[in-house]
């Protein structure tokens, strides 16, 4: 059966999309490209990915990466669905902790604070309405690398952004894919700390909405000792950055809103690890 493409459409701002039988309709965002059709009961969807130059979000397919890159190596997959007339497109944070470095290591004296903004990027979630809605996979906007955050005997696998974090914020609505997340750092300790990573715990935030712009709940990361250890907590309420925001999805683990963990490198440790 010859199926009938449609011009290919930018995903955001977030909505239902309605999808025709046999009639193949394809979405960019990030580095993500997207092809779906229904044909009935199935639904059919490839995804490959295609970095953009002017984006260093993240690193696009690192080494040992599954990840498709173009079209022509991209397969087909069906999905079993009772029949639907829309696909919900929805973002959500990655399903690990990212890591990142201030533009410039920085110290901070002892009962300072600093405020600094990380742009990450989000997965899409496609999900099934027909009138409820039925999650049917997650997709990652850009690939980013794997890294660990911690030493050899305690850490945890996270996710590497390799743009920096700032202390500007940065609003750009044409990067649908892109939610900034402030971060304020205190330290509570009773000397100076020099901060050349930051881990970033996204599973315990929201994300919200505004003009086209993601943005995430403010995270604040008192410093109570030298090794980076910290009592981390999200403010669950638009930032003030941005106090007319909507909130469009919540935390994906609410009970990782509130941790004591470590959450900065304030030295470097480990060769390798920098």
């Amino acid at each position: 059966m010859k199926l009938k493409p449609k011009e290919s459409l930018d995903i955001g701002p977030w909505s239902d999309i309605a999808l025709d039988d046999n009639v193949t309709q394809s979405w960019q965002c990030g580095d993500l490209r997207l092809e779906c059709r229904r044909d009935g009961d199935d639904f059919w969807l490839r995804h490959w990915y295609e970095h953009d130059p002017l984006d260093n979000s993240g690193k696009s397919l690192p080494p040992g990466s599954n990840a498709v890159v173009g079209k022509d190596d991209a397969e087909w997959k069906r999905w079993r669905t009772n029949a639907f007339k829309a696909l919900r497109f929805s973002p959500h944070f990655p399903d690990r902790p990212v890591v990142v470095k201030p533009e410039h290591a920085f110290i901070l004296p002892a009962g300072a604070q600093s405020q600094v903004y990380v742009r990450c990027p989000v997965w899409i979630c496609l999900a099934a309405v027909s009138p409820g809605e039925k999650k049917i996979v997650e997709i990652a906007t850009v690939i980013l690398s794997d890294t660990w955050f911690g030493d050899f005997f305690h850490g945890e696998l996270c996710f590497w952004i390799s743009s920096s974090a700032r202390t500007e914020c940065e609003i750009n609505p044409n990067k649908t894919h892109l939610a900034i997340c402030p971060v304020k750092i205190i330290n509570e300790t009773d000397a100076e700390l020099t901060v050349e990573k930051i881990c970033l715990r996204v599973r315990g935030l929201s994300l919200y909405q505004m003009e086209n712009q993601l943005w995430s709940d403010e995270t604040t990361v008192r410093l109570q000792s030298s090794d980076g250890s910290s009592q981390i907590t999200a403010a669950g309420k638009p930032p003030a950055a941005a106090p007319k925001a909507i909130k469009i999805c919540g935390p994906r683990d609410p009970s990782r809103s509130n941790l004591f963990v470590r959450a900065v490198d304030s030295m470097r440790q480990i060769t390798g690890f920098d």
